[in-house]
């Protein structure tokens, strides 16, 4: 009876850890591309793109974005930055997340098959994942009041507080 216990107690642990949140914001991988990257264009111009996950919404998707631009800036020695550009795009994958089944094969919305990709069975069924994409020009000193201007300090903190754990 006491290893029935233990056994069941190993099955729920391993339930609640595979629920826990991972967070997204981090620096994109060449295997799915969620996250963040930038692109140096000129000495203090960059473009920066965040994309999200299939269940991302598009306003985290642009707020992530705007992070990474802030702390960019900030990392480099800038105080604040102009969004030059941007645009939001659809990236339409052609697979979505699939089920893994505890007592069996894995099965998605669509059935039982598909393959593994990543580390997670996925269905061939189409999913589309946001990708916020800026423009940003650094500076120093005195803050532009062009409204397209951010205090990058100001942006992280204000984004870093509004994240939910």
């Amino acid at each position: 009876m006491r290893r029935h216990i233990v056994g069941l107690a190993l099955v729920a642990a391993l339930a609640a850890t595979s629920c826990a949140t991972v967070s997204i914001y981090h620096p994109a991988s060449s295997a799915r591309g969620i996250g963040f990257s930038e692109q140096k264009l000129e000495t203090d111009r960059y473009r920066v793109t965040f994309t999200g996950a299939e269940s991302t919404p598009a306003g985290i998707v642009q707020d992530y974005a705007l992070l990474h631009a802030a702390e960019l800036t900030l990392s480099l020695g800038y105080q604040w930055f102009t969004v030059v550009g941007r645009s939001t795009v659809n990236q339409d994958s052609g697979y979505g997340p699939g089920y893994y089944g505890l007592f069996g094969p894995p099965c998605g919305v669509f059935g039982c098959r598909s393959g593994l990709y990543g580390g997670f069975w996925y269905d061939d069924f189409d999913t589309t994942r946001l990708s916020a994409s800026l423009e940003i020009v650094m500076g120093k000193g005195t803050k532009p009041t062009d409204p397209s201007t951010y205090d990058a300090s100001d942006v992280v903190k204000t984004i870093r507080a509004s994240e939910r754990p």
